[in-house]
């Protein structure tokens, strides 16, 4: 029996059919700005009818949330290797893969874009709340250890990470080297580490 277009059965036509959406979506939002895009547009890009878009999200910012919410599900991962370079360091390697991916540059450059609807302000600013919190945890963890001061700050500390893949992606148009996740934080470090380096000193 054919499940109804609406429903959620996990890998069926509904999930296929919002998949395609979603990453069109996600795309023209990128290359246009999300004001710019229009639902045909929009159907036209993933192959799906108009009228199977506007029954399930109803109107364009509907969907952009979608999109939005999907990039929160798709988060890149924590690592928790026990040693805080080798974390940042595949921390950032993860985040420059992902924003190398097409579907990761096109979400990159929407959750960045500015929009005149409150809602997907609130959504966008919830997003990267809950990034932060996220990664804040390798820094929590760096601190218990004593890899670095108490009074280290959460949110700066990774948008110095992860600042200048963004730089480069969105605004000089510079590569993203592979060297340079190694770079990055071995730069930052030598800024973060240096209030605990008189303590380690003296334990030895």
């Amino acid at each position: 029996m054919t499940p109804p277009e609406g429903g959620s059965r996990p890998g069926g036509r509904s999930a296929r059919v919002r998949r395609a959406v979603v990453d069109a979506a996600a795309e023209l939002f990128a290359e246009h700005g999300i004001e710019n895009v229009t639902i045909p547009a929009i159907a036209k890009r993933s192959g799906v009818h108009e009228t199977t878009i506007y029954r399930r999200w109803g109107d364009r910012d509907n969907l952009a949330l979608d999109v939005l919410l999907s990039m929160a599900k798709d988060a890149v991962p924590i690592p928790d290797t026990g040693d805080l370079r080798s974390d940042l360091i595949a921390l950032v390697e993860a985040t420059m893969a992902r924003l190398q991916s097409p579907i990761g540059l096109a979400l990159a450059r929407l959750s960045v874009q500015a929009s005149g609807s409150p809602r997907l302000a609130e959504q966008r600013h919830s997003y990267w709340t809950a990034q932060v919190a996220r990664a804040g945890e390798l820094i929590t963890r760096a601190v218990a250890r004593g890899e670095l001061p108490e009074d280290t700050p959460v949110q700066l500390t990774l948008e110095l990470m992860i600042a200048p893949l963004y730089m480069r992606l969105l605004v000089t148009g510079e590569p993203l080297d592979p060297s340079l996740p190694r770079q990055i934080v071995d730069l930052a470090l030598l800024r973060l580490t240096a209030a605990t380096a008189p303590a380690s000193a003296e334990r030895s």
